[in-house]
Parts: C-alpha cells; sequence; structure tokens
C-alpha cells in the first residue's frame, strides 16, 4: 500500500482503455457521529449489497466512518482515524476482494506518519489492491482547516480495467474548476467524489458539478451523506453526470426514508460511446488551451 503524496498517483495503464459499459453503484446514507463501528457495518452492507445488483463500481460518502457533525467533527475524526495501512483499510480491501468491485470507499480519517490528521479517499481495485489515497486538498472553511492537514495533490488517477482512467476528489474539492481540470489534464475520464455536502449549498452542487463534466467531457460519480445529525443537514442527491453535462441518476434530497438507513443508486454507463462523443465535443476547448495567455491561472 502507499500513502497519499504531492503528485497525481497513477497506476500501470491499461492499453485497452475504458470499457464498453459500467455498472456504477453509489451508497448514500447519513453515518453516525461517533459510532465508528455501527458506520463500518453499514459500509461493508452497502458494498456487499451493490455488488450483489451486479455493479462493477462502488462509491462511498465522505467521512462515513466518523460521520460529519460540526459540532464534534474533530473529536469524532481523531477517534477514528488510522493509517491507511491499518484494519479499516485492510477490511475494505477484503470486501472489495470478495465482491469482485471496484471500491471507492469514500473518504477515511487517516492519521498520517508525519501525525497530522488527513480526509483521505481511497480507492480499492477488485483484488484488494489500495490504487490511490487522495487527501482532501481544498477544506471547506471554517471547520475542516481546524482539524484536518490539506493534502498537496490536485489530481489523483489511477487505471482500471472498471472504468478506464479514474480521478478522485473530495466534496469541496470539486467546487474548483481548477479540480476538474487537473484530473482531465491528467487523463481522468471518470471522476468519483465522496461528499458530506449540506442542504443550504444545493445550488452549487446542481450548478458547479454538470460544467464541470461538460467543460472536461467527463463523467462525475458524486456520493454524499443524507439527512439530518442535529449538527448539519446533509443534502442526499447523489447523482451520475455525463460528459454532456446531463444527470443521468440521482438518488432522494430531502428528509431520509430508506428503512435502513441507506439508499442505493444503481446505473449502467455507455462509457465508450459517451467519451468518444465528449472527446469530439470537448475536443477543441481542450486543444484550443493556451496556457501561456492565463498567467497564474495555469501554474
Amino acid at each position: 500500500m502507499t500513502a497519499a503524496g504531492p503528485r497525481p498517483q497513477v497506476a500501470p495503464a491499461s492499453p485497452s482503455g475504458p470499457p464498453e459499459f459500467a455498472t456504477i453503484g453509489v451508497a448514500q446514507w447519513l453515518a453516525v457521529p461517533g459510532q465508528s463501528a455501527v458506520n463500518e457495518a453499514t459500509a461493508v452492507a452497502a458494498v456487499r449489497h451493490l455488488a450483489a445488483q451486479g455493479c462493477d463500481a462502488v462509491v462511498l460518502p465522505e467521512l462515513w466512518p466518523c460521520g460529519y457533525d460540526p459540532r464534534t467533527l474533530a473529536a469524532d475524526a481523531a477517534d477514528a482515524a488510522e493509517p491507511l495501512d491499518g484494519p479499516r483499510v485492510a477490511l475494505l480491501a477484503a470486501v472489495a476482494a470478495e465482491a469482485g468491485v471496484l471500491l471507492c470507499a469514500g473518504s477515511l480519517p487517516e492519521r498520517g506518519a508525519d501525525g497530522a490528521l488527513y480526509n483521505t479517499a481511497a480507492l480499492l481495485s477488485a483484488s484488494g489492491e489500495l490504487l490511490l489515497a487522495h487527501r482532501k486538498a481544498h477544506l471547506y472553511p471554517p471547520l475542516e482547516p481546524a482539524v484536518f492537514a490539506p493534502g498537496a495533490a490536485a489530481a489523483s488517477t489511477a487505471r482500471t480495467p472498471q472504468l478506464g482512467t479514474v480521478g478522485v476528489a473530495v466534496c469541496f474539492d470539486g467546487d474548483f474548476p481548477e479540480t476538474a481540470r487537473a484530473l482531465r489534464l491528467a487523463g481522468a475520464d471518470v471522476v468519483l467524489l465522496p461528499s458530506a455536502y449540506e442542504t443550504a449549498a444545493a445550488p452549487w452542487w446542481d450548478t458547479l458539478y454538470p460544467a464541470n463534466a461538460l467543460a472536461n467531457g467527463q463523467w462525475w460519480i458524486m456520493a454524499n451523506q443524507h439527512g439530518d445529525n442535529g449538527g448539519a443537514t446533509l443534502l442526499g442527491g447523489s447523482q451520475v453526470i455525463a460528459p454532456d453535462g446531463t444527470v443521468t441518476a440521482a438518488a432522494p434530497r430531502g428528509k431520509q426514508t430508506a428503512a435502513d438507513g441507506c439508499t442505493y443508486l444503481v446505473t449502467r454507463l455507455p462509457l465508450r460511446d459517451s467519451l468518444s462523443r465528449a472527446a469530439q465535443d470537448s475536443g477543441p476547448l481542450l486543444a484550443g488551451r493556451r496556457p501561456a495567455l492565463y498567467g497564474a491561472l495555469a501554474t
């Protein structure tokens, strides 16, 4: 296993490019603040459920081990934090291998070798290998900078047989157009975004992300927490956005109604055809870039 580093982490390339189709599964639920064992059981059950639905890849939300309650996040994240070579990632790797799925294991409170606390997304192969670990680089103020250290990489990517070249970012990372463009320039055709996005920011969720997908010719797969934990109301609305900016699937918002506390979103992506069309449509936009004109924007 490798820890997150300052540069994009890229697994060995697959010469075949993206497959023709892929079935994606997203799990959306409200993690219980400070109850890591309960949340871990929910996550494991979600991965197994989505694998049983025929999913090739599964995406979990942000900070599900500790929950996201602003009143207690600092203590909850510290209590739940583990290194990437700890038992939580080992369990998730075993579950991914057992289920035979590519697993974006949401984001996890990571205790780095430097002693700092990071909000880190982990991508695990269908054989249980840690393909990449992306430390959230953009921390939502004022709370998150007081809890976590920022990651040093804007773009983290890996090549996968299930989805082709995959990029991973975490929640507020995706609000920055530079993140989407950095992932595009790193070759990402599909972006996975674990989130704990609040209801109050719904217009950003609805506007920024289709624009990211359209401007960069990418699929965006977004898994969000959902519900009111007393300290925050989290939007839900996990969504799948095609490279033309169309939302092709979305999970419920508002009051959480799933009997087991978890909502599942399963959708089949026509990867090869959609990305081929996107390459034609967004090709002039990308090929026509003139970085020398953009000054600090291009640094």
